[in-house]
């Protein structure tokens, strides 16, 4: 199912961010140069090739530097990740309250009420267009539809590894990648010319997936805007109606089995063969909570004033010269952010205080409360994913930072790498205490103003975190020689 670009700009930032955190532990002894000629077996019956390579103690103490320092970029991105996504918190929190005091519920989509411009409304009704969606490259077209997707599949063949290491009793480390080889559909192409073992080849993919959409959708006389028709994401299979038995793309011909079309008609399927299939977003029941703008919608946003009589204003000028700040409402996508110490994380901050704003489509009719809970929903998902994201991004950050020392010793025979293990441990612990009290602090801090009681607790819990463990040690039984 489609995400609407507002989570999925978060849902991206949060992958990233987490992405780079867990890749900090897969740096390889390639950026920091083998030792020996790496190993090679080869298991024709299986389709499987093993490498295996040796590194010593000083590139491994070389990678565990290389880690901290990531580590530390890692844990600096944190503390923007943490305190925007406590600033967007609040700022929905306060959003929603004010929304809720000014929508005007069940607005008729039959006519447009002056009255009713630059207010806060909730619609309900029919969608409609009188577009023809056409995939022009395989001709197959849809009536009264917001979007047609075509998704392609080839047959290739694909790569997948998997490595093991064992530390050596110099301080180095052995490490095997056993890579294995198997045909699988993939909707992208993959490119065999990457992979470790020669005579894995894969033809060149003719044509990949495409997706139309309808320039202008309607809601009884109102018009959807480009990001309201984009958040529809319904999908459903066309009927066998609107599917020709056969279809003849890229110079291929195909032939349908179900609702699927394949080159492939008999037998398994080979290396090369193409599927693709087709589904779309039918025009259907539909709610809607925005700003009504002359015949068509904006999103209320956090920096939006609201006068009196419950319309959008910008606070000055007649009208509150709402009418350009409605045009562009529509196209401001982005916060401010958060002023931060430095361009990198200014950027972090405007990424996770991006969308403040109500601007909701459903794709069935409910009531403009069941609207409000449905966003706020979405809200809470995005709030505590971005503080588990905040939190890992500390833990690991502090742990490649304070796995370094141990390292040290990997440089003494045949101790030295137990020596790191133990250290290690001891650092994961005192990562995932720091950790927390980081967390905290700075969340604890974004509260302190408007909700004291909550920055409270969460100070006394970042406490509880520092003077448990040194209270637990106090209270061990002293040793008497």
């Amino acid at each position: 199912m489609a995400v609407p670009g507002m989570y999925r700009r978060h849902a991206a930032l949060l992958g990233l961010l987490l992405l780079a955190s867990f890749s900090v532990s897969s740096v390889t002894s390639d950026s920091v140069g083998v030792s020996v000629s790496p190993k090679v077996l080869v298991d024709e019956s299986e389709l499987v090739v093993v490498r295996a390579t040796q590194t010593g103690p000083f590139e491994e103490i070389k990678k565990a530097f290389l880690k901290a320092g990531v580590g530390g970029l890692l844990f600096f991105l944190a503390f923007p990740v943490l305190w925007a996504n406590e600033r967007r918190e609040a700022k929905m929190w306060s959003l929603f309250s004010r929304a809720k005091d000014i929508v005007q519920k069940d607005v008729s989509v039959d006519k447009v009420d002056p009255e009713k411009e630059a207010c806060l409304v909730h619609m309900q009704g029919m969608l409609s267009t009188s577009e023809q969606l056409r995939d022009a490259l395989c001709n197959v077209s849809v009536s009264n539809c917001a979007k047609l997707s075509r998704k392609v599949e080839m047959y290739q063949w694909q790569e997948s590894e998997e490595t093991t290491e064992r530390d050596t009793m110099t301080g180095g480390k052995e490490k095997v990648t056993t890579y294995s080889y198997n045909t699988d559909w993939s909707s992208s192409p993959v490119d065999s010319s990457s992979f470790q073992e020669m005579g894995y080849s894969n033809p060149a993919m003719p044509f990949q997936g495409d997706q139309q959409q309808a320039k202008e959708v309607n809601l009884g006389v109102f018009k959807l805007t480009e990001r309201l028709i984009s958040k529809l994401c319904r999908f459903t299979s066309l009927t066998p109606a609107e599917l020709p038995p056969v279809l003849a793309c890229a110079g291929r011909n195909f032939a349908l089995q179900g609702d699927v079309y394949a080159t492939q008609v008999q037998g398994a399927p080979q290396v090369g063969d193409i599927r693709l299939s087709f589904t779309k977003v039918p025009c259907s029941d539909a709610s809607l909570v925005a700003v009504q703008h002359n015949n068509t919608f904006a999103p209320l946003t956090f920096k939006m004033k609201v006068s009196s009589e419950g319309r959008v204003v910008r606070g000055e000028g007649p009208a509150g010269g709402r009418e350009p700040l409605l045009d562009a409402a529509d196209d401001d996508l982005e916060s401010s952010g958060t002023p931060g110490c430095c361009g990198l994380c200014s950027l972090v901050a405007s990424a996770v205080e991006s969308g403040e704003e109500i601007y909701e489509l459903a794709e069935e009719r409910t009531s403009a409360l069941g609207m409000f809970a449905k966003a706020q929903k979405k809200q809470q998902l995005i709030h505590t994913l971005l503080q588990i994201g905040g939190f890992l991004l500390l833990f690991v950050g502090l742990d490649c930072m304070l796995s370094f020392v141990p390292a040290l010793f990997r440089i003494i025979p045949l101790i030295g790498t137990w020596i790191q293990m133990f250290g290690h441990w001891l650092a994961t612990f005192a990562s995932f205490l720091l950790a927390g009290f980081f967390w905290c602090i700075t969340v604890a801090l974004a509260w302190l103003s408007m909700r004291p009681v909550k920055a409270a607790i969460l100070l006394a819990a970042a406490a509880l975190l520092v003077m448990a463990p040194t209270y637990l040690a106090a209270m061990q039984p002293a040793t008497h020689y």
